[in-house]
């Protein structure tokens, strides 16, 4: 008997609704309805899906971490000559080495990151400056997750393993995975393995809650049509593969939330305009990194690390718009404190502030963005576990790490 996984990403806990999702929405009422999953502060959360370890746990936090000896982007062919013509190509702003928002610019970027996805068999450089990229690693992707060694406990891929189970995987999701075609494309791969082979865990991506979330907000009209059509495509496509496995359950889950952003902080240029100002160079005192939400920096002297502090903690903008990590936060939010992977300074935006540009987006400004504070309404997923076996049951709210559990009890029979 089958179980589907459809990871719908970033599909937040109040759009199951009947005029959005009447399919998602009936589901809800006929099954296993945990209106409410709470993810833990960070961009791992397969990690707490296939595991159930939070951040601290598990050691992962940002997808992207500081990690030089392992970088797979070091050993890239043509670097040096890359960075040399980022350097030269024209910029509608910026400094240069940095990223900007030029249109030669940006085409040029867009050949740079075929040539190095071709070069690293799937990994994207996004919008990291190429002089920056050979500092970085992935770290839940860096070893693939059905490996036994890329988690510290068992996974449920191990366990599906040491179980004599079987499971689908092309249809999901991960860094180190090239792409895979559209959300009807994985759909489709889904119906035609189950056609064939019959295993026992599917696992899809659906990307588009997270993808249109971004590009229209989570509460405009445009997104509202996009859910309506999601929730079609998961209807026809649950049905497809009731006919070949009447008995299958399905998973459809959304991992975290989407706020709509109302501030746009340009954390970049403050940091750039500090170490000018204090002739701080960037690789040989300082590096950093942008996420969506998080401003990371490290220090390589002393004398970078006492300016750094005095100028940021004392900004009325970092102030305003967020809040730096201290240990006790870490602990609170269960985040792995003093790994270097993840930064000697750690700022954290306040829901709704999007840190623009990043080294993710640097040409149009998101309006819809995750990673916030998890315990507020809008970062918050939700799950479903449809089938005819299953009973109707509702509960409010349940953590991320918890799917673990329900993964366990319906492929594994682990209670």
């Amino acid at each position: 008997m089958a179980t589907i996984l459809f990871l719908m990403d970033a599909m937040r806990s109040d759009y199951i609704k009947k005029e959005t999702t009447p399919f998602l929405w009936e589901c809800a009422n006929e099954g296993e309805y945990y209106k409410r999953v709470i993810p833990h502060f960070g961009f791992c959360e397969r990690t707490e899906i296939f595991t159930g370890q939070n951040p601290k746990e598990s050691g992962f936090f940002t997808a992207i971490g500081y990690d030089p000896e392992n970088s797979p982007f070091k050993n890239v062919k043509g670097l040096k000559l890359i960075e040399y013509l980022e350097r030269i190509v024209p910029k509608k702003m910026g400094i240069p080495g940095i990223a900007s928002s030029g249109i030669f610019y940006r085409a040029f970027r867009l050949l740079v990151n075929k040539w190095i996805i071709s070069e690293t068999n799937g990994i994207s450089s996004q919008h990291i400056p190429i002089p920056l990229l050979k500092y970085w690693g992935l770290t839940e992707d860096k070893i693939d997750l059905r490996d036994k060694k890329a988690f510290n406990v068992p996974s449920i891929f191990s366990l599906l393993s040491d179980n004599s189970k079987t499971y689908f995987y092309d249809s999901f999701t991960a860094l180190n995975m090239p792409s895979n075609g559209s959300d009807i494309n994985r759909m489709q791969m889904v119906v035609n393995d189950i056609k064939a082979n019959n295993e026992d865990f599917y696992l899809v991506y659906v990307s588009a809650p997270d993808s249109y979330g971004h590009k229209y907000g989570p509460d405009t009209i445009e997104f509202k049509e996009v859910l309506k059509q999601m929730d079609l495509d998961l209807k026809r496509y649950t049905n497809k593969i009731l006919e070949i496995e009447p008995k299958a359950n399905f998973i459809y889950l959304g991992d975290h939330g989407m706020a709509t952003v109302n501030q746009y902080f340009d954390a970049e240029k403050e940091i750039l305009s500090i170490a000018k100002n204090n002739y701080l160079e960037l690789e040989k005192d300082f590096i950093y990194f942008l996420d969506s939400t998080l401003v990371r920096l490290w220090f390589f002297t002393e004398g970078a690390k006492n300016i750094f502090e005095q100028a940021l903690y004392n900004s009325p903008t970092f102030i305003n718009n967020g809040v730096f990590i201290n240990e006790d936060i870490a602990n609170q939010e269960k985040i792995p404190w003093g790994d270097k992977r993840y930064g000697d300074m750690i700022w954290w935006a306040n829901t709704g502030v999007l840190v623009f540009p990043d080294f993710f987006h640097r040409v149009k400004k998101y309006k819809g963005m995750h990673g916030y504070d998890p315990t507020k309404y809008e970062n918050q997923g939700t799950c479903i576990v449809y089938g005819e076996e299953i009973e109707k049951k509702e509960i409010k709210s349940i953590y991320l790490t918890n799917i673990f559990d329900i993964l366990k009890k319906l492929l594994i029979k682990i209670e």
